[in-house]
């Protein structure tokens, strides 16, 4: 570790983790944010930022800053807002050439709650037992398709008949207790979802 009390992993937290991981945890890094500025306050927090690290348990704050830290605090509260520096990236002419090159492809385990929010779809209950109903708004757009994924997007179930406002599954009744992924597919777009079955 950079900075911590003793000589071992003990319980010290270096602020740029959650900050940083605020694309992807907004609720948690937000929460984590409050909490280092009203809560920790100036014990934590200095001229150029969050201090490096700090252990509340043994009442120990690091009184230094590390640019490897604050950098991705700033890239990527920038990104969560704007997403500027990721748009910005991905306009090279050589970035996608170079990701098709090496392998990436497309993910689409990802998940857009912002956009089943916009669509109006309700997906319940979840965690489910091996039942579950997909509603829609009466402003949604209905699917074409409706998928359930593994999480190694191996496909358990198609549906993409009589897709109604209203409608209920029963999963295969010998599915895993697992985490599952159900994909909405529209005319070129889709929108997908973690389910989880217990």
């Amino acid at each position: 570790m950079a900075h911590e009390p003793g000589n071992r992993d003990n319980g010290t937290i270096t602020p740029t983790a959650a900050l940083s991981s605020m694309p992807y945890t907004p609720k948690e890094s937000m929460d984590a944010l409050k909490y280092f500025y009203f809560v920790e306050g100036e014990k934590l927090l200095g001229f150029n930022g969050f201090y490096d690290a700090f252990n509340g348990n043994q009442n120990w704050y690091a009184d230094s800053y590390l640019a490897i830290d604050q950098g991705p605090i700033l890239c990527m509260i920038q990104n969560h807002r704007t997403g500027m520096l990721w748009n910005n990236f991905m306009k090279n002419p050589e970035i996608q050439p170079a990701l098709s090159k090496i392998g990436f492809v497309k993910d689409v385990s990802s998940t857009h709650d912002k956009e089943l929010e916009n669509k109006q779809i309700s997906i319940f209950p979840n965690p489910s037992r091996g039942s579950i109903n997909i509603n829609f708004n009466n402003k949604a757009i209905l699917p074409n398709e409706i998928l359930i994924l593994t999480s190694d997007l191996k496909q358990i179930k198609v549906y993409n008949t009589n897709i109604t406002r209203e409608n209920s599954f029963q999963l295969p009744t010998n599915i895993d207790k697992r985490l599952y992924f159900i994909q909405l597919n529209y005319d070129g777009n889709q929108v997908t979802r973690k389910l989880i079955i217990e």
